[in-house]
């Protein structure tokens, strides 16, 4: 029995940007959107240039699809270092951490664990 194929509902680009649909052209082309771009100076007001998939795939390309299950594996991903960096901010580099400090990073870890952990097993 081999695993059931999801149908992608994000791309990433070259550059990290992620892309999803956003609807159909008139001729039945997909639209794309995406809605955080890492460069300031692609966010646009309103609507913009209509971006179909191979629009997007010729200037940006290659598009890596990424299912729900990845782009939720890459947002904790995030988060996690995220918080390692913000706790390594305050408290300094891990080589001199006191051990009340590593707990109190082992426990933070966890943390951001457990918040993914309950989104998966509700």
């Amino acid at each position: 029995m081999t695993a059931p194929t999801q149908t992608p509902v994000l791309f990433v680009d070259r550059t990290g940007d992620v892309w999803r649909p956003n609807g159909l052209t008139p001729a039945g082309d997909v639209l794309m959107v995406c809605d955080q771009p890492q460069d300031p100076a692609d966010r646009g007001d309103g609507e913009s240039f209509p971006w179909t998939r191979q629009t997007v795939e010729s200037r940006f390309g290659p598009l890596v699809p990424l299912t729900v299950e990845q782009a939720f594996v890459d947002l904790e991903q995030s988060a996690l270092a995220e918080a390692d960096r913000k706790f390594g901010d305050v408290h300094g580099d891990a080589a001199e951490w006191s051990p009340l400090e590593e707990i109190q990073y082992v426990r933070l870890i966890e943390r951001v664990h457990g918040v993914f952990h309950q989104a998966v097993t509700r």
